[in-house]
């Protein structure tokens, strides 16, 4: 007589996580006012703007200026040209130390160890940290026409490191 042999079913399970990585950064205020600077001065922003990386990994920021209607972002003042500058500092830095490397132009730069470096970086920001963005004008020489002012746009991005 033949016999059948029975065995309970044996399995086990695996649970799969997966965290997809989520580049993003909130700026706040999202406006600074200069207000009346005169030709060819160089005024320092008197407030930050605070960069957080509100994403989920470590983040570095790339930022771009912008031209305006009338006038555009330049390396040196001109007329009808001007220079932004921008650096990440715990506190108001100083025309000093604002240095060529922290000039904004229209493409997005990457910030280094070096550019936009104040005593702060954009490089590598962990999530939830934040940065203080400190922003130095270069007033235009002289204007062609009366169009005293200008909104000037700057694009801040987060990328991987």
């Amino acid at each position: 007589m033949l016999q059948s042999l029975s065995r309970a079913a044996s399995y086990g399970t695996i649970t799969i996580t997966v965290t997809v990585r989520y580049l993003s950064i909130a700026v706040a205020p999202g406006t600074y006012q200069f207000g009346i600077v005169n030709p060819s001065e160089v005024a320092v922003s008197s407030g930050s703007n605070t960069v957080t990386n509100d994403g989920n990994t470590a983040e570095t920021f790339w930022i771009k200026g912008s031209n305006t209607t009338n006038w555009t972002l330049a390396s040196s003042a001109g007329t009808d040209q001007f220079v932004l500058s921008c650096l990440f500092n715990t506190t108001q830095p100083t025309t000093g130390n604002f240095g060529s490397e922290d000039k904004l132009t229209t493409t997005s730069q990457a910030s280094t160890g070096s550019v936009f470096a104040g005593n702060e970086t954009g490089v590598s920001v962990l999530a939830g940290q934040k940065r203080y963005s400190w922003f130095k004008f270069d007033a235009p020489t002289a204007l062609s026409a009366a169009h005293p002012q200008q909104a000037i746009e700057v694009t801040l991005t987060a990328q991987a490191p």
